[in-house]
């Protein structure tokens, strides 16, 4: 059973703010968002931001059962690198929800302990970020992929 120590949980909580500050960014460059959309994403940054602080604030170690943490929490920051970067120019509100709601749904595995939640909470982020940024713009000749190292356990 791997566990995840100091420095990981607060590399952790980096990511969750830096993904907070992208989707503050998101609402805020998108002023005429309609209401009920707003809402959704609001909703999901004020989950993100209380799980940035309460990752910072952790006196326990969080455990993971996971043989693979280090491969998650590297493809934590890979996604958190790609999303800092491009979520503001993202052109489909609906995306921006699912992926606000992908983190909320991980931050919930992470403080579940249930491996198999965050794996899956992992492949489910990756495989909305994942989606071209528009159906109108071509994905671009050379588009990075994040290999999750991460296998879901459950069957399905």
């Amino acid at each position: 059973m791997a566990q995840l120590d100091f420095q990981q949980v607060h590399d952790l909580a980096d990511n969750f703010l830096a993904m907070a500050k992208a989707i503050g960014e998101y609402r805020y460059n998108n002023p005429n968002m309609p209401d009920e959309q707003d809402k959704k994403i609001n909703d999901s940054h004020r989950s993100i931001l209380k799980y940035a602080t309460d990752l910072y604030t952790l006196s326990a170690i969080i455990i993971i059962a996971d043989k693979d943490v280090t491969d998650s929490l590297s493809t934590i920051s890979d996604i958190t690198a790609q999303i800092k970067g491009t979520y503001a120019k993202l052109q489909k509100v609906q995306k921006a929800i699912d992926v606000a709601a992908s983190m909320v749904a991980l931050g919930a595995a992470l403080f579940s302990k249930d491996p198999t939640a965050v794996a899956d909470s992992i492949n489910g982020l990756v495989k909305i970020w994942d989606k071209p940024l528009s159906s109108s713009r071509a994905k671009p000749k050379t588009q990075t992929k994040i290999n999750t190292g991460v296998k879901s356990k459950r069957k399905g």
